[in-house]
């Protein structure tokens, strides 16, 4: 079996899957003060640490050996709508608009890992106004390629099998707005 890993990068996320099939992690990206979802870890926005396992790196140094970790904590929300799924309500801000405040440089997400195949499930979407071009990669694989949410459809999903192969699982943003 295929592990999974789960995350809405704006929202949450899962991953499930490794060589051995033994992780099976759900992850909730969200401020620090929102209520956790059943059976999912809390990211709040911390910067990338080792001991930790997982966080938030700069987007324009995942091609150093080491990538910078980036605390992106100012950008998590918790839109509170009625009506809407918990893990969709919440999000961190990859590339955090200008109008907005937070961090603004740009950010993606490592998470420590064996060297196998996960199938990763991705999440984005925000509320009104529709105005981001969302897309997202894992491991450098395009999973969602400039969606644009509306009225009707405000959040896309996406599950899809993807190769680690140096031992940390990568998902970034670049190429949306």
């Amino acid at each position: 079996m295929i592990p999974r890993l789960g995350f809405i990068v704006a929202a949450f996320a899962s991953l499930v899957g490794s060589a051995t099939g033994a992780l099976d992690t759900y992850i909730n990206f969200q401020p620090g003060t929102a209520t956790v979802p059943a059976g999912y870890i809390k990211d709040a926005g911390l910067g990338f640490s080792a001991t930790r396992g997982f966080g938030w790196v700069r987007e324009d140094s995942l091609a150093n050996a080491t990538a910078t970790p980036l605390d992106v904590s100012k950008n998590a929300r918790n839109r509170a709508r009625a009506g809407i799924d918990p893990r969709l309500n919440t999000l961190i801000h990859m590339q955090l608009p200008s109008t907005s405040t937070g961090v603004y440089t740009p950010a993606a997400w490592e998470y420590t890992v064996p060297n196998g195949i996960y199938t990763v499930t991705v999440s984005v979407g925000d509320a009104p106004p529709y105005d981001s071009l969302h897309t997202t990669s894992v491991e450098g694989q395009l999973l969602i390629d400039r969606f644009q949410g509306t009225a009707t459809k405000e959040f896309l999903q996406v599950t899809a099998e993807v190769t680690v192969e140096d031992g940390k699982l990568t998902v970034d943003a670049i190429g949306g707005t």
